[in-house]
């Protein structure tokens, strides 16, 4: 009896892994169709935070620096994520991006309307941007993003990381998100 309860549980899980990876697999192909997959594609082809703040726009001219070798850091998840989309016209602070994002090239859109390749901005309790990555698909748990993570461990850049959830527990302060499509 106990064999066939093993054989019976067997089954039943590996029949729940190849549907839920039948699911994604859907997903991700209906993520190929979207007009800004490109710059999904680009976020998921990233292997690390960019710290080079050479060509973002609004900082003060001392602060565009390479910062890749440097032993300080700066916060790299809005010049990471516009670098997906202009490699040469990137903004350095969330703030500053969601006051302006016409500024970059990005309109902000409705939630219903996002796309996978859009870019998001995750917003405090008191509407300050607090941290900014790519939407990169659907799933199962809501929408995925493609962002740095910071501050621990500080410089991955993760790929598939759920924004429903991280809503839910307010991870960094955070309880709302707002989308934006790259226009040029």
């Amino acid at each position: 009896l106990m064999k066939l309860l093993k054989k019976k549980c067997l089954k039943w899980i590996l029949t729940t892994i190849i549907i839920l990876v039948i699911i994604q697999m859907g997903f991700y192909l209906h993520a190929t169709t979207s007009p800004q997959w490109k710059y999904a594609q680009r976020a998921l082809s990233c292997s690390g935070s960019n710290y080079d703040l050479r060509y973002c726009m609004d900082l003060p001219k001392g602060a565009r620096k390479d910062y890749t070798n440097s032993s300080w850091k700066p916060l790299p998840c809005i010049n990471t994520a516009t670098s997906f989309y202009d490699d040469k016209y990137r903004a350095g602070n969330c703030n500053k991006f969601k006051s302006n994002p016409e500024r970059w090239g990005f309109k902000e859109i409705n939630e219903d309307d996002a796309l996978p390749g859009d870019l998001i901005l995750f917003l405090r309790k008191n509407g300050d941007a607090r941290h900014a990555g790519v939407y990169t698909m659907n799933s199962l748990l809501g929408p995925l993003c493609a962002n740095t993570s910071d501050p621990a461990p500080k410089g991955v850049f993760i790929h598939f990381l759920p924004i429903k959830p991280l809503l839910f527990v307010h991870a960094a302060g955070s309880n709302k998100v707002k989308y934006y499509r790259y226009q040029k």
